[in-house]
């Protein structure tokens, strides 16, 4: 697990209100597919599905009720 400083979204406002975590995992989409039921109980905007960065990680996002970013991540670098 990571403790992040997040940078701000385009429009200013903070990604995460007060802390981030990040949070290494294998298995990233199995994972998602697990907490999803769960996850659609959450408002509108509070969960980012899985997607890949740039920088080589497959990750989604949730924004828990007291605006802690929590990112679930998987390093997605060719293997070889």
């Amino acid at each position: 697990m990571r403790l992040l400083e997040c940078p701000p979204r385009e429009d200013g406002r903070p990604l995460g209100e007060d802390q981030s975590f990040y949070v290494d995992v294998d298995g990233i989409d199995e994972l998602y597919e697990t907490l999803r039921p769960g996850l659609a109980g959450l408002p509108e905007g509070r969960v980012r599905p899985p997607f890949d960065q740039p920088y080589l990680q497959r990750e989604f996002h949730v924004l828990d009720e007291d605006g802690t970013l929590i990112f679930f991540g998987q390093d997605i670098r060719p293997r070889g």
